[in-house]
């Protein structure tokens, strides 16, 4: 075995440990470690069976837009650093709703934070009733959005706001989905912004580690500035 086939075996089991995949623990504990994506839908209960016994409690995760716009679930608890933790400050926010969407918000002659604020504000008040399915939620936000945050979608053939508009709501702590295909306000325990940022950084290395800033921008989805800075 050569010196590069070693480090790749202990940087591959770093990570097998890292996502409790060595030996089962408690499922809270194993959902902490980086969430489970829960994509495509039902994989997250697979992802858990593989690193833990016994079951969550339901009031112990939320399932959220979060890494890269992703569905994951997360312990409530820890719901901010898989979320809050993810937004970049305005001049990275390109990054949170991806290069195309970020184009058709400057011909609306928006910035994106702008159209974000929109987007938040129309999801405010459209859940605010309670949650709604998929279908009941984009209509909700076609009754309150300008037409330029409304392009045309040739595979849904109607008019909606991007994707990456709207799972940006999940890390800007706006809605999470307590069901399949079904979007209500969250109700994340507030943490210091800035604590949240290391401990995602801590988690994502724990995981993934050993890995560099601009590994943890791709991951997260998040500007290169933005993981620098976090991890600086």
């Amino acid at each position: 075995m050569t010196t590069l086939d070693a480090d790749r075996e202990q940087v591959l089991a770093f990570r097998v440990a890292g996502h409790h995949l060595h030996e089962r623990t408690d499922p809270l504990t194993a959902v902490a470690a980086c969430g489970l994506q829960e994509y495509p839908p039902g994989w997250s209960a697979v992802a858990l069976h593989a690193r833990a016994y016994g079951e969550l409690g339901a009031s112990e995760v939320v399932t959220v837009n979060a890494m890269r716009g992703a569905p994951y679930v997360v312990p409530r608890r820890d719901a901010a650093i898989f979320t809050t933790a993810l937004v970049p400050e305005d001049a990275g926010l390109k990054s949170l709703v991806g290069g195309r969407t970020a184009g058709e918000v400057a011909d609306a002659g928006l910035s994106v934070r702008e159209a974000l604020d929109l987007v938040a504000a129309a999801a405010r008040d459209g859940l605010a009733a309670g949650p709604l399915g998929r279908d009941a939620f984009h209509q909700a936000l076609r009754e309150r959005l300008p037409d330029g945050l409304l392009p045309w979608c040739p595979g849904c053939k109607s008019h909606h706001v991007r994707p990456g508009l709207w799972r940006a709501l999940g890390p800007l702590g706006i809605t999470h989905m307590p069901a399949k295909a079904t979007f209500a306000l969250a109700d994340f325990p507030h943490v210091n912004v800035a604590e949240a940022q290391a401990e995602l950084v801590r988690r994502f290395l724990r995981s993934y580690g050993p890995a560099t800033h601009s590994e943890l921008a791709s991951w997260a989805q998040t500007s290169a500035s933005s993981a620098r800075s976090t991890t600086s």
